[in-house]
């Protein structure tokens, strides 16, 4: 009797075992499909962000403790030249303008910021956004404007 009850111990053991194995099994395999959908989600979300780059002239270069550093980027016409007796041909360039917002520390709102080359004065802006409960948004908005309007006044 006592042998018939440890081996039929031992079986329910081993039983359970084997279902601890499938267990661990079935976990290990939910945990390679979740990984493999996340690094899907992951390069999509990349693809994503660097189609809107292209298509906004918007780009985040960095993001460093209470800092942020976006790129701007301006298409802005070029005199190529022309001939005598002929209208002049235009081409366009890409002028390339970093943006960095530093933050009040432990916060998202604006404490100052600075264009990189500064070929427009943005303090006003700044101010704006400052007074604008620090927004980011605001102040890319309105330092794209500025620089649109610039670059705009430059053509001939």
């Amino acid at each position: 009797d006592t042998e018939a009850a440890v081996q039929a111990q031992l079986d329910d053991i081993a039983v359970l075992k084997a279902e601890v194995a499938q267990l661990q099994a079935i976990k290990e395999d939910q945990v390679k499909e979740a990984d493999s959908h996340l690094r899907r989600s992951n390069e999509w979300c990349e693809e994503m962000i660097e189609v809107m780059s292209r298509t906004t002239g918007l780009s985040l270069v960095s993001i460093e403790e209470d800092c942020v550093h976006v790129r701007l980027e301006q298409e802005v016409p070029v005199n190529v030249g022309a001939s005598e007796g002929t209208h002049s041909v235009s081409e366009e360039k890409t002028i390339e303008h970093t943006l960095s917002m530093y933050l009040v520390p432990n916060s998202s709102r604006l404490h100052f910021a600075h264009l990189s080359p500064q070929s427009v004065d943005i303090s006003r802006e700044v101010e704006f956004a400052k007074q604008k409960n620090g927004s980011l948004q605001l102040l890319v908005n309105a330092v794209r404007g500025k620089l649109r309007a610039h670059y705009g006044s430059a053509r001939s």
